[in-house]
């Protein structure tokens, strides 16, 4: 009788153990799928274009260049579900709304304005990468900002001199954009304004991890990743 209890406790521990393996696998296609941030080439209706994104739970900012428009628009509504892959935005200067859905890492379908289609892939431009290219992207992606002492997040996304982005102090509780964001690969410097608070801001990316400078004057500002 002890004999047979052994044998069967030793079957729910592997059984238990197979469970956990299998629970394991089954959750790396949607850890993997998390990920859209990053340069994508869009077709929108067989109209070409770029597509940028970046963030990550719940908080994104993007933009797209339509061939046609001659111009980058910022997208607004972002939503992505990592466990669907269900991806939706909004192009407020078109009124149109995209819904679609990640079919492979690299690959996003879907249709907007009703039942227009439209696709997008990407292009190598979501992370850090050699030589410029490492250098344009380097400011990407999410930071937490202290402005004199004013803490919040900040966002970037964008390569070639032309960016997007947007800041969230905690202390107005909603997402401001900012404009003329400039970025220096060579000497590191970047530039932008917060414009609903007339604030312009200088600084430089001292490590990859983290950028000091000024705005409004003498007030003094950082960010980290």
């Amino acid at each position: 009788m002890t004999h047979m209890r052994r044998r069967t406790s030793a079957l729910v521990l592997f059984l238990v153990s197979c469970a956990f393996s299998f629970l394991a696998a089954a959750g790396l296609p949607a850890q993997a799928a998390e990920h859209i941030s990053g340069e994508w080439k869009i077709n929108a209706n067989n109209y070409n274009g770029k597509l940028q994104l970046s963030g990550d739970d719940g908080a994104y900012t993007g933009r797209a260049y339509i061939e046609g428009t001659n111009h980058w628009e910022n997208l607004t509504n972002i939503r992505f579900e990592p466990r669907s892959r269900r991806i939706e935005f909004d192009r407020p200067e078109a009124n149109q709304h995209y819904v679609g859905r990640l079919v492979r890492d690299d690959r996003m379908e879907g249709t907007f304005a009703g039942n227009y289609t439209w696709w997008a892939e990407r292009t190598g431009g979501g992370g850090r990468e050699e030589g410029d290219n490492h250098e344009r992207s380097a400011i990407n992606g999410q930071w937490k900002i202290n402005g004199n002492n004013y803490t919040g997040k900040m966002e970037f996304s964008g390569g070639d001199g032309q960016y997007s982005g947007r800041v969230f102090y905690d202390v107005t509780n909603r997402w401001e954009n900012l404009t003329n964001i400039r970025f220096e690969p060579r000497s590191r410097r970047i530039e932008f304004d917060r414009p609903e608070y007339n604030q312009h801001y200088v600084g430089r990316l001292v490590r990859d991890d983290r950028m000091e400078g000024t705005f409004a004057g003498n007030y003094t500002w950082f960010a980290e990743r």
